[in-house]
């Protein structure tokens, strides 16, 4: 009876009765089982390691007195064998007699040998000394023994057949002189018998547990798996300290990355080292089988608990439970829930009654509002406009369904609460409830033509509002009722527009127009705070090679990868922009300090190197970067970016892939370089333009075997232009491409001019740019030039420099095969400045490799520079 009762009562597990009696003994329950659990995973592994730290203790002495029986026994051996005469005799049978007899008798020594002085063999026994000992090795044996009593070698490893292993005892026989005449050696075959691997067997030191035994240089003497003989294990930490010759215990992780505890035990006599290792896991298994156990009397306990509370709860709230579940059901919504069987006798039951009369009354009244309710409410939720009423504490009275669509909720989650609940903007709240009672408390109507609503997810709607009072029968006004106009798409519009005439389309940044209002606002906050404002100028220094060598639209990504680091590395108070192409411009504001500029500069230099992983290509591009500072560098907007832009150029000019500040000298550079631009564009006409001629020599045969052709430039104002200064000039603006193929033709003309003379034929090398190799059809020029020359192939020589060849490796590769079959020779110059790789290098059909001469002039004094120098000539040779 009380099962069935327990069954039909379940709903006294929700009784507060229930919950406050399970939930004490519970808690007493959960108490003990942590308390026993804690105290376990304290104890029980400290006992359990305890345990197994005597047990490989015991292993350890175990082994150890197995080893001082071996002492004991070479002592004995060596004791018997210095009174037997017939040791010292010459007599071979003799001496072979008494070898089998001590190999023989011995539990240990499975072979031997006895040799003279110098280490000749006289006799053997199942082993062939060569095979293990070398000449240097018999003479390193001999001094080790020379004075001692015995000598027990390291593991000595078969020259013959690496993988089979002796050990040596070395006892030396002396006269009455004190001199040796005879040394005897006895071998243990290590891979034969194995040393003590009835001890290992018998060792019971747990699952995955083993011992093992080392000599001196860390080598595997003895081990329960004979293939490990021989093996250095000398980078395991208790080995590491048994070679120090120490002895004791500690805990480590092996190569498998299994935490151990070890005991070792340094052996004097032998230098040996014997290790016994547990893993540490085995000391929680004792540990995880009692917290296994403890889970099982923890779920008994509280399904006892449970059972308990149950019964306890049924027989203290019987006699309410009626009363209980029919007040719930009316709190639900349902007014037709009528208590039945009830015993009117006693006071509860009269409650009882008491109750289903109040739920008639009540079902009844509420039928008649529901159904006008049900009229008004299908009027306000098919409107499409927004539909709210709050009271005069900004408390939410009615919301229709186009309203709580705005908030992301339901009605009914809305009601009850107010604006607050939903909007994290305090400030915007406490306008708006200020607004609200200013209606309810003048009762006239408010027009509000653009207002921001926030729904539960923080997003933002913008609403034109208005608000109306509700006047009451008695004249006052304690809500008011709103009408709203979703207008987002308006404003969001308006709001796109706006921010594509004043942003970037592909970075989102704000573009040049943007860039100058924010630094003109900058500029007039600086001048009142007396602060400094700092402008960036930024220029990817390889977005070019990109462009054209992947597409515009790989470069494309790179830029918005490039923004993405910029904002990461940049503090928020921070404007950057995108001023056009591959530039990027950056304000600073608030500037006390100038180094913090230059911090910043040189960590974005940093960050912005790093490599870019895009739809699986890696790009690496670095930057330049121009710094300029109000006021000291310009008092005005155009001024600052003029400036951080020359001091930028300047930047790349040293190297790219640094910063420079702007200094007024950089005013003067940029107009030199300007006026070399402008001279250059009329030196080829005006005949400006030489070549010189720098001889090649046969280091060997002291012959000339070549000539290189330069290119100077004598301007008629200016005097001799150095070749540093002119040839940057001439690649930047692309006037190198004439300029070489003049060079070409010039140089190929001198040299079967000197051939028409009669001179021997050498070959001619001319310098290649990298844009005569990108803008030009350099295979047909080099063709063209010999044909009007006359200059046979075979003596012009083409230079490219390792930068060009690797920027532009698929192009190249073929350019130089194309001219190879016309029979021109090709030369890589500079070679080692770059970052070529041998994977491609050796794809280059190249005749020459020109060492750059940064090696050649420390060739004398830096040890680098001559290795690096003769390996580049060896694999040029090869």
């Amino acid at each position: 009876m009380v099962l069935w009762r327990i069954r039909m009562d379940m709903n006294v597990l929700k009784s507060r009765i229930f919950r406050r009696t399970f939930f004490f003994l519970f808690i007493a329950i959960i108490f003990l089982i942590c308390f026993v659990y804690i105290a376990s995973s304290i104890i029980l592994p400290q006992i359990s390691k305890d345990q197994y730290r005597e047990l490989t203790d015991l292993s350890v002495n175990r082994l150890t007195e197995h080893a001082e029986l071996l002492v004991e026994n070479a002592n004995a051996i060596s004791k018997s064998s210095k009174e037997k005469k017939e040791l010292f005799q010459n007599e071979r049978n003799q001496l072979q007699k008494e070898l089998d007899i001590i190999v023989d008798t011995s539990p240990y020594f499975d072979g031997g040998t006895i040799t003279d002085v110098y280490g000749e063999e006289l006799v053997r026994r199942d082993i062939i000394l060569k095979d293990y000992l070398v000449e240097n090795d018999k003479e390193y044996v001999m001094d080790k023994i020379l004075g001692q009593e015995i000598h027990f070698s390291n593991v000595l490893a078969n020259r013959v057949n690496p993988k089979q292993s002796i050990i040596l005892l070395s006892i030396p026989l002396y006269d009455e002189n004190e001199q040796m005449q005879r040394v005897i050696h006895l071998s243990i075959h290590l891979h034969k018998q194995g040393l003590f691997q009835s001890v290992f067997k018998d060792l019971t030191i747990g699952k995955d547990s083993y011992a093992y035994i080392v000599d001196s240089n860390g080598n595997l003497i003895a081990h329960p798996k004979k293939d490990m003989i021989g093996i250095n294990v000398s980078d395991n930490p208790a080995v590491r300290a048994l070679l120090g010759e120490k002895s004791g215990y500690m805990e480590l992780t092996n190569q498998f990355n299994i935490e151990m505890y070890s005991s070792y035990k340094y052996v004097p006599g032998l230098e040996w080292g014997i290790v016994t290792q547990v893993p540490a896991e085995t000391t929680f298994l004792g540990v995880q089988k009692f917290h296994k156990s403890l889970w099982a009397i923890t779920i008994i306990l509280v399904i006892l608990l449970t059972f308990l509370s149950v019964i306890h709860t049924i027989k203290t709230m019987n006699p309410i439970r009626k009363l209980h579940n029919a007040v719930d059901q009316v709190a639900k919504g349902n007014f037709q829930t009528f208590i039945k069987d009830v015993d009117s006798k006693d006071e509860i039951g009269k409650v009882l009654n008491r109750f289903n009369e109040m739920i008639q009354s009540l079902h009844s009244t509420r039928t008649q509002l529901k159904s006008k309710e049900m009229f008004l409410r299908q009027i306000i939720d098919k409107s499409p406009n927004a539909i709210y009423v709050m009271d005069r504490e900004g408390q939410y009275l009615l919301a229709n369904e186009s309203f709580a669509k705005l908030l992301g909720t339901t009605p009914s989650e809305i009601i009850g609460k107010k604006e607050s609940d939903f909007n994290p903007d305090q400030e915007d709240v406490e306008r708006s409830f200020q607004m609200n009672r200013e209606v309810i408390e003048t009762k006239s109507e408010k027009f509000l033509p653009e207002i921001a609503l926030v729904d539960t997810k923080g997003s933002q709607h913008w609403m034109q509002v208005m608000k109306i009072p509700i006047v009451e029968e008695d004249g006052t006004a304690q809500s008011l009722l709103c009408f709203a106009t979703n207008i987002t798409d308006r404003i969001l519009n308006e709001e796109k527009i706006k921010f594509h005439a004043s942003h970037d389309s592909l970075t989102q940044l704000p573009n040049r127009y943007m860039f100058k209002k924010a630094l003109t606002k900058e500029i007039e906050m600086a001048r009142d705070d007396q602060t400094i404002v700092a402008v960036l100028f930024m220029d990817l220094d390889r977005f070019k090679y990109v462009n054209d060598n992947f597409g515009h639209i790989m470069g494309d990504k790179l830029l918005q990868a490039v923004t993405v680091r910029l904002k990461e590395n940049l503090e928020k108070c921070d404007t950057i922009s995108r001023f056009g192409g591959d530039e990027f411009t950056i304000i600073l504001p608030n500037i006390t300090d100038k180094q913090h500029v230059s911090s910043v500069a040189t960590n974005l230099i940093q960050e912005l190197a790093q490599p870019y992983n895009i739809d699986g290509h890696s790009f690496v591009t670095t930057t330049s970067i121009g710094i300029s500072l109000f006021p000291h560098d310009g008092e005005n907007v155009d001024h600052l970016i003029k400036n951080a832009d020359t001091a930028m150029y300047q930047a790349k000019n040293q190297g790219k892939n640094t910063y420079r500040h702007f200094h007024n000298e950089m005013n003067s550079v940029l107009s030199n370089k300007f006026r070399l631009e402008t001279y250059m564009r009329d030196a080829l006409k005006r005949g400006e333009f030489d070549l010189y001629y720098q001889p090649k020599m046969d280091t060997i045969t002291g012959k000339l075997s070549g000539v290189e052709a330069l290119l100077r430039w004598n301007q008629l104002e200016l005097g001799m232009v150095s070749p540093t200064e002119f040839i940057p000039i001439a690649e930047e603006s692309g006037m190198i491409v004439p300029i070489g193929e003049w060079v070409l033709e010039q140089a190929c003309l001198q040299n079967k001019k000197w051939q028409d003379e009669g001179l021997p034929p050498i070959k001619v090398s001319v310098n290649l740019s990298v844009l005569q190799i990108k803008h030009s059809d350099i295979l047909k020029s080099v063709q063209q030039v010999l044909e009007k020359t006359g200059l046979n192939p075979i003596w012009l020589e083409l230079e490219i420099t390792e930068t060009a060849v690797m920027e532009n490796k698929r192009s190249i590769i073929r350019t130089i095969k194309q001219l190879k079959k016309i029979g021109v020779s090709i030369a890589i110059d500079d070679f080692g400045t770059g970052y070529s790789s041998l994977n491609y290098l050796k794809r280059f059909p190249v005749d020459t490799l020109k060492i750059d001469r940064t090696f050649i002039q420390g060739i004398l004094t830096e040890q680098n520079d001559t290795v690096i120098t003769t390996a580049v000539i060896s694999m040029a040779k090869n």
